[in-house]
Formats: C-alpha cells, structure tokens, sequence
C-alpha cells in the first residue's frame, strides 16, 4: 500500500510544551521515513513529549507501527522501561487506524485520546 505520508506539525502548551505531528495519508513501509525524520528532527531540537494525531491517517502497516515504536525509543533513552510510552500518545486515530492499534494491543501499551486538550493535559 503506498500512498504519501504528510507530516504537519504543531506546538501545543500544557503543563509542559508538547509537539503535535499531524499524519495524513498511510503509514508504511514506503512513508514510516517521512514521520521519522519529522520526529527525529523535533526531538534532536529539544522536543520532549510528541502527540501524533491520526485523524487524518487512513492507514498504518507494520512499518508504521515499527516507525512509533523506533521514536518512542529515542524519547525514551535512559528512562526506566515502565515509561516506554510516556513521552509518545496518540489523538484521534480512525477507525480502521484504531482497530489495527486495538488487534496488536497498542491500545493497552500507548494512550490514545479523542479531544486534544486532553491529551495535551496528559504529559
């Protein structure tokens, strides 16, 4: 399946700053670089907590699921493995993104919201 990946991104305040990557498009093997490279790039220039908001994200393959796996991974260095998904959560998926996260048991690992503040109040 391969369709582009677009990447917007957003500052949002709460009680800490957190960067919102919106996703549009899928999310697979021929785009995970696209959404990696946007992380990488927010968290090597100080990002400390990302919130990818899939409203818009029509699809996610396994390489997908690698790509947020591998970026929570870099938030994450040095922080106990309890905390593997404290620095990383997801807003809005679809309905089909969100059935794929619930079949791997993403849903029991990673937060997943529907409103923004409220996710933005999370971190």
């Amino acid at each position: 399946m391969s369709s582009a990946l677009h990447v917007a991104v957003s500052a949002e305040s709460g009680k800490v700053p957190v960067s919102v990557l919106i996703l549009k498009g899928n999310l697979d093997a021929s785009t995970q670089q696209v959404l990696e490279s946007k992380a990488y790039e927010l968290i090597d220039g100080g990002a400390k907590e990302l919130l990818l908001d899939m409203s818009e994200l029509t699809y996610i393959g396994s390489a997908g699921l690698r790509a947020m796996l591998s970026i929570s991974a870099k938030l994450n260095q040095g922080l106990p493995a309890s905390k593997k998904f404290a620095h990383l959560k997801l807003l809005k998926p679809s309905a089909e993104v969100h059935k794929v996260l619930k079949t791997l048991g993403f849903e029991y690992e990673m937060d997943i919201f529907d409103d923004l503040d409220q996710a933005v109040a999370s971190f």
